[in-house]
């Protein structure tokens, strides 16, 4: 989750994406709890007061625990095995996509578009496979799809810039197979 998309995301997927973040560089394993401003950062808050309650909701939902590391007075975190188990089950692979390009393929007409990605595809197919979200896989195997496609001379696959300067990776109808 970007910090522009964390900004305008509701209170539980703010509290997913700080354990997703502590998972993902600690694992099971304590390790140094990040700043105030860090985590209000990273994970798109106000103020430094909401990443403290932020901690405070992760910590008393048995998501995640803190320690004091003596030789250093420093906080340290934990992630306990419900937060992981809620990071495991958000980042596994989905189940396949509903074929949602093969059916427009097969009732598609020669000319017809199909929007199969919007954002950046290079990056996403990027993104550390453990990392993914179920949306990118979703949609990496949705992409994948629509790649055979092409390379069967099904499709033509275009991609334009949008205003918003990202992409929209459209598939056109090329000829009906028969």
């Amino acid at each position: 989750m970007s910090a522009s998309d964390a900004r305008h995301a509701a209170p539980g997927e703010r509290l997913e994406a700080l354990v997703r973040w502590l998972a993902a560089d600690l694992g099971a394993t304590p390790g140094p709890c990040p700043s105030n401003a860090v985590i209000a950062e990273r994970v798109g808050l106000a103020s430094y007061d909401q990443a403290t309650n932020l901690l405070t909701r992760a910590q008393n939902a048995g998501l995640i625990a803190f320690e004091t590391a003596r030789q250093h007075q420093q906080r340290v975190v934990r992630v306990l095995p419900a937060g992981l188990d809620m990071v495991t089950r958000r980042i596994a692979p989905p189940s396949p996509p509903a074929p949602r390009f093969a059916d427009w393929l097969a009732t598609a007409r020669p000319g017809d578009r199909y929007t199969y990605f919007i954002g950046h595809l290079a990056e996403t197919r990027g993104v550390v496979p453990d990392r993914r979200t179920p949306e990118q896989c979703a949609a990496l195997i949705e992409a994948k799809a629509v790649a055979e496609a092409g390379m069967r001379e099904l499709v033509r696959l275009v991609s334009r810039r949008r205003p918003e300067g990202d992409f929209e990776y459209l598939a056109i109808r090329c000829w009906r197979d028969t």
